[in-house]
């Protein structure tokens, strides 16, 4: 994998577990800036990839934001006073994911959503 930016600040959870409004109270405070659309999956289409399983090579070509440009694309870089870069994702679902996170963002923030069912 390209090396470079990578966010450092994850809001996780399960569905129903206000993850979406998470992400947008987060985005709203001047020193965080969120990605563009909520749940671009980037990290379970790169361990798909690193899998070489046939049957997952479908799901980590497909969809709009599963390439390190496309999931970059994001991210607004323009503005400086931006410390933390962030993405919601379902990673909570696939503890698989903790190391390549850690491998190319290893100071990142996690925030865990959960709920009583």
């Amino acid at each position: 994998m390209t090396t470079g930016f990578f966010p450092n600040l994850y809001s996780i959870g399960a569905m129903r577990c206000a993850t979406t409004t998470t992400h947008e109270v987060l985005g709203l405070h001047p020193e965080i800036c969120m990605s563009a659309v909520k749940e671009p999956m980037f990290w379970r289409a790169e361990s798909m990839r690193a899998s070489n399983d046939p049957a997952s090579a479908d799901f980590a070509q497909q969809g709009r934001f599963r390439s390190i440009d496309q999931y970059r694309s994001l991210f607004d870089f323009t503005n400086a006073s931006y410390r933390y870069f962030g993405e919601s994702s379902h990673y909570l679902d696939h503890p698989e994911l903790a190391p390549f996170i850690h491998r190319y963002s290893p100071r990142s923030k996690i925030i865990i959503s959960i709920r009583n069912p």
